[in-house]
C-alpha cells in the first residue's frame, strides 16, 4: 500500500487529503466468496482520495457490478483478465459525481482530482453484461484495453451522467459469441473529446456517438461479419442492421476512420460534420449486398479525400434526406463507382436523388414535389358503428370488490396485431386495477379475455400502486429476444415509473424503476433512428400540460436515465392553456409506411375540477401528426377537423354516449386490415352520480367512469389525397423491386401517370374506372434516377405510389401491424 499526503491551497487556507493506492493482491477472496467482486470493491474502495488501483495479470470472475464512486482510478496488467460469470448492468461502473459537486465528497477524499484513467486489462461480458461504464468526470484517460462481448454496450461514456474531456486510445472491442445482435461497441453521449486507434469487430454498431458533439475520432476501424449467420442463408448475425459508424451529435471530425462491411457504413445525421479520408470496404464473402456507404438524414457533411468502394450492384453511394446538405470536396476519389449516377462529380451536387426504396410514400406535403398545381384533401376516419367493442363486462372491469370506477380500455395501453400467433392483442386498463388487462382477438371486433390468474382473472402484469396511464409497445426489431416492452406510471405516495420487459407479451420481467415523469408517460419506437423515446408529461404555470421526449438506442438505458430529457412539441397547441385554451395532454407516435404519425390528446378548459364537480369526462380529443423520419422534432399538425379543436376523432360531449369525453389514443396508434386502417381509442362516458367536491379520485369520481374502447376507420394511406391538377416529383432513386406501384381512387376522372429518366419521358399510362390500395402501373428500371409526373382529372384521387416487385409490398411500416404481414413491415 502507498499512501501521499496531498495538500491543496484554497483560499489562502490549506487542506490536506490523504491519497492511498493499492494493489488488488492486498485483498484476497474471503472465506465463502466464489467470485472476486467483493475483494474489487474492497480495494477499489481502499483507495480513498482518489487513488489508484493497480490489478496484476491473472484471472478474475465478477457476479456482480464493481462500483467506483470515490475518484479511484484503475490500471490493469495487460495479462489481467475479468470475466462476467452472472448477469448484472456492467461489470465495472465508473462514476465520478463528487468532481461535480465536492460538497457532498467526504473530507478525506480530494473532490479537485480531475485527472481520473482506466488503463489495460480485458473485461469480457460473455454476454452477460456490458463491460464498462464511465459517468460524470471532467477528464478522463481510457486506454490500452480490451471489451469483449458486450450485452449491450462495449463501453458506454455518459450513458447517464456527463462528462467533459476524454482522451480514449489503443481500445479493441470484438463479439465472439453468438445472441449480441444490437449490442454497441462504444457509445457515448459526450463531446470535446479525442478517440484514436480503436479497432471494433462484430458488435452490430461499431461505434455511436449521440449526444453533445465536437469529438475527434481518427483512425478507428470497425468490421464485421466472422460470427456466423443464426440460420443457414442469412447474413451473418452482426451484420443483420449493422452500422460501422453512427453520428448523432454535431461538430464531429472523422480522420482516416475505416468502415468495413456494414449495412451502413457512415449514419451522419448532425451539422458541421467532417469526414477526412475515410473508407468504406464491403467484404462479399460474408453475402452482404445492400450497403449504403454514407446515410445523412439531416444536417450538414464536408466530405473529402474518402475512398468508398462499391462492391455489389446494391451499394449506393449515399442516402440523403431533402433537406440534408453535403458538400463533395475536391479531392474525393471515385475510381470505384463507373457510371454510377448516384455518384456526385461536382465539388457539390446541386440536387441529391431521394431515397424512396422503404416504404410508401405519402403526399403528406411537397417533400416529394417539384411543382404542384394539385389540390389536398384532408379527412377524418369514421367511427364504427359496432363501437364500443370493449367495455366493462367482467367483475374486475367493473370495480371489482372495492367498487372503484368501470373500464375496460387501452388508457393509452396498446392495441397491436402480432402475426406471430396471429392474434389481434389489447393491453388495457380493468376497473382501475393494479396492473396491465389483456385481451386477445381474431378480428378485432370480438374480445376474449384469457384466464391467466389463480382467480380466472386477465391481469397480464401486476403493479405494487394505483395504475395510471401505461404503455405497451411491440418492437419491430427485438434484437434482445424481447418483443414486447411497457412503461406504467404507478402512483403511490408520489408518482414513478417503472418498465419491464416481455417475450411473448404474457410473462414480464421484475420492474426496473424510472424516475417520475408525471402521470402520462407513453413509449414508442423510431425505426428510422433506432431508438426508443420516452414521451413524458411535463408543466409549467403559463403553458398547463406539456410534452417532454427522451430517446436511447437502448430501452432500460433510456428508463433509467429519464432525467435527462428535453422539452418538445413547444407550438402544437398555440401557447398552452392560458394563451389557446389548450393543453397538450399526451402524445403517441408510431412508424407509418415511410414516416412518423402521431396522435396528440388535446385537452380543451375547463380544468379537471369542473368536470369532477359534475360528474362528467374532462373535455380532450385526438389530432392527427406527422413527422419526417429525419427530423423526430419537428411535427406537422394539418387541418383535417373542423373549427379551432381540429380534431381528428372527436369527443361527442353528449352524456349517455360512450365517447361523451377524454378520448385517448394507444401506444399502437393504428393498424392496418385490408384496404383500411383501424383507429381503436379509449372514450369515457362519466357518471353524474359521482360528481364530487372537485377531488378527481380517480377510482371514485365521475369524470373517471364508464371507460370503454372503440374504433375509427380510414382509407389505407388515406390521411389526404392530391386531386385536379398536376404534380412533378424530385429526381427518386430505388434498388427494391422493378415495378411502380400507386393507391388511387379513380372510379370518376382520369390519372395520367408518366415516368422521366435522363430528362426523357419514357413510359405514360392512363388509368380511369379504378379504384385499388395497392395497383401496379408498370416495370421501372431500378439504381437508377427518375421523376413522376401526376395529372388527375375529373376527381380523380391520388394517395401514395412506391416501388416493390410483383407482390407489392413497400417493406414500409406498419404502425400496430397488420394480419397480412407476420411482422410490423409490409414484407
Amino acid at each position: 500500500m502507498k499512501m501521499i499526503l496531498v495538500t491543496v491551497a484554497v483560499c489562502a487556507a490549506s487542506v490536506a487529503f490523504a491519497v492511498s493506492d493499492h494493489t488488488l493482491t492486498e485483498f484476497p477472496r474471503l472465506a465463502g466468496e466464489t467470485d472476486d467482486a467483493p475483494r474489487f470493491q474492497r480495494a477499489v474502495d481502499a483507495c480513498y482520495g482518489g487513488g489508484v488501483l493497480t490489478v496484476p495479470g491473472g484471472d478474475y470472475t465478477l457476479a456482480q457490478t464493481v462500483f467506483v464512486t470515490n475518484l479511484c482510478s484503475i490500471e490493469m496488467s495487460a495479462g489481467a483478465y475479468v470475466k462476467a460469470v452472472a448477469k448484472m448492468d456492467w461489470m465495472i461502473k465508473i462514476d465520478a459525481i463528487w468532481q461535480f459537486n465536492p460538497r457532498i465528497a467526504p473530507q478525506d477524499v480530494n473532490a479537485e482530482r480531475y485527472n481520473l484513467r482506466y488503463i489495460g486489462g480485458t473485461l469480457d461480458a460473455d454476454g452477460k453484461a456490458s463491460c464498462l461504464a464511465i459517468d460524470n468526470y471532467r477528464h478522463f484517460t481510457l486506454e490500452n484495453a480490451t471489451f469483449l462481448n458486450g450485452k449491450r454496450y462495449g463501453v458506454g461514456i455518459e450513458t447517464t451522467g456527463r462528462g467533459y474531456e476524454m482522451i480514449a486510445r489503443n481500445l479493441y472491442f470484438k463479439t465472439l459469441i453468438s445472441g449480441l445482435a444490437g449490442n454497441v461497441g462504444l457509445y457515448t453521449y459526450g463531446g470535446d473529446s479525442h478517440y484514436t486507434d480503436i479497432v471494433v469487430v462484430d458488435y452490430t454498431t461499431g461505434v455511436h456517438f449521440a449526444g453533445r458533439g465536437a469529438n475527434v475520432l481518427t483512425r478507428i476501424h470497425v468490421w464485421g461479419g466472422p460470427i456466423k449467420p443464426a440460420r443457414a442463408g442469412e447474413l451473418p448475425e452482426m451484420l443483420k442492421e449493422s452500422v460501422c459508424f453512427r453520428i448523432d451529435s454535431s461538430g464531429e471530425t472523422l480522420r482516416d476512420c475505416y468502415a468495413d462491411t456494414g449495412e451502413i457504413g457512415f449514419w451522419v445525421n448532425g451539422w458541421e460534420e467532417r469526414l477526412f479520408g475515410c473508407r468504406y470496404f464491403n467484404n462479399t464473402g460474408f453475402k452482404l449486398k445492400r450497403v449504403t456507404i454514407l446515410r445523412q438524414d439531416r444536417g450538414t457533411i464536408w466530405c473529402d479525400g474518402c475512398v468508398f468502394q462499391k462492391d455489389t450492384p446494391e451499394t449506393k453511394l449515399y442516402s440523403g434526406a431533402p433537406d440534408a446538405k453535403i458538400r463533395w470536396g475536391d479531392s474525393n476519389i471515385y475510381r470505384h463507382f463507373g457510371g454510377d449516377p448516384s455518384a456526385p462529380r461536382g465539388s457539390e451536387p446541386t440536387v441529391q436523388p431521394l431515397d424512396v426504396d422503404l416504404g410508401r410514400q405519402l403526399f403528406l406535403d411537397d417533400r416529394l414535389l417539384v411543382t404542384n398545381s394539385m389540390t389536398r384533401t384532408w379527412y377524418r376516419p369514421q367511427k364504427s358503428p359496432l363501437n364500443p367493442v370493449l367495455k366493462p363486462e367482467t367483475e374486475l372491469e367493473r370495480g371489482g370488490k372495492k367498487q372503484t370506477n368501470a373500464l375496460a380500455c387501452p388508457f393509452v395501453g396498446g392495441v397491436w396485431y402480432d402475426g406471430t400467433d396471429r392474434l389481434f392483442k389489447c393491453y388495457y386498463n380493468a376497473g382501475w386495477a393494479p396492473g396491465i388487462a389483456y385481451a386477445i382477438s381474431k378480428d378485432g371486433l370480438s374480445w376474449e379475455r384469457p384466464k391467466l390468474n389463480p382467480d380466472g382473472g386477465n391481469l397480464v402484469l401486476r403493479c405494487d400502486g394505483t395504475r395510471d396511464q401505461s404503455s405497451v409497445v411491440m418492437d419491430p426489431v427485438a434484437n434482445d429476444g424481447y418483443r414486447f416492452k411497457a412503461y406504467l406510471t404507478v402512483c403511490r405516495k408520489d408518482i414513478g415509473g417503472e418498465v419491464r420487459l416481455s417475450k411473448d407479451g404474457v410473462t414480464w420481467t421484475p420492474p426496473v424503476p424510472t424516475a417520475g415523469t408525471g402521470d402520462a408517460t407513453s413509449i414508442f419506437y423510431n425505426p428510422f433512428k433506432r431508438q426508443w423515446c420516452f414521451s413524458s408529461r411535463g408543466w409549467n404555470e403559463e403553458e398547463g400540460r406539456l410534452r417532454d421526449l427522451a430517446f436511447d438506442a437502448d430501452f432500460i438505458d433510456g428508463a433509467r436515465a429519464l432525467p435527462r430529457k428535453s422539452r418538445w412539441l413547444k407550438d402544437a397547441v398555440g401557447g398552452g392553456w392560458k394563451k389557446s385554451g389548450y393543453e397538450l395532454y399526451n402524445m403517441d407516435c408510431i412508424a407509418y409506411e415511410s414516416v412518423m404519425i402521431g396522435l396528440m390528446q388535446v385537452m380543451k378548459q375547463p380544468q379537471n375540477e369542473h368536470w369532477s364537480k359534475q360528474g362528467l369526462p374532462k373535455s380532450t380529443f385526438l389530432r392527427f401528426g406527422y413527422a419526417h423520419p429525419n427530423n423526430i422534432w419537428t411535427w406537422q399538425f394539418p387541418k383535417t377537423g373542423e373549427g379551432a379543436d381540429n380534431a381528428f376523432i372527436d369527443q361527442t360531449r353528449r352524456y349517455g354516449d360512450w365517447d361523451m369525453g377524454y378520448l385517448r389514443s394507444n401506444s399502437g396508434v393504428c393498424l392496418i386490415v385490408g384496404d383500411e386502417i383501424r383507429f381503436y381509442y379509449t372514450g369515457f362516458a362519466g357518471d353524474k352520480a359521482k360528481a364530487d367536491d372537485g377531488q378527481q379520485n380517480v377510482l371514485t369520481s365521475g369524470m373517471y367512469a364508464n371507460g370503454a374502447m372503440g374504433f375509427a376507420t380510414l382509407r389505407r394511406d388515406g390521411f389526404c389525397s392530391l386531386q385536379d391538377g398536376t404534380v412533378v416529383t424530385r429526381p427518386l432513386f430505388f434498388t427494391k423491386g422493378d415495378r411502380l406501384f400507386i393507391n388511387a381512387d379513380v372510379k370518376a376522372g382520369e390519372l395520367v401517370i408518366r415516368v422521366a429518366q435522363d430528362g426523357k419521358t419514357f413510359g405514360e399510362k392512363r388509368l380511369a374506372n379504378v379504384d385499388s390500395t395497392r395497383l401496379e402501373v408498370g416495370a421501372l428500371e431500378p439504381r437508377k434516377p427518375f421523376t413522376l409526373t401526376f395529372t388527375a382529372s375529373g376527381g380523380a384521387k391520388l394517395y401514395s405510389f412506391w416501388t416493390s416487385d410483383e407482390s407489392g409490398k413497400s417493406g414500409g411500416y406498419l404502425a400496430g401491424g397488420s394480419p397480412d404481414c407476420a411482422m410490423l413491415r409490409d414484407l
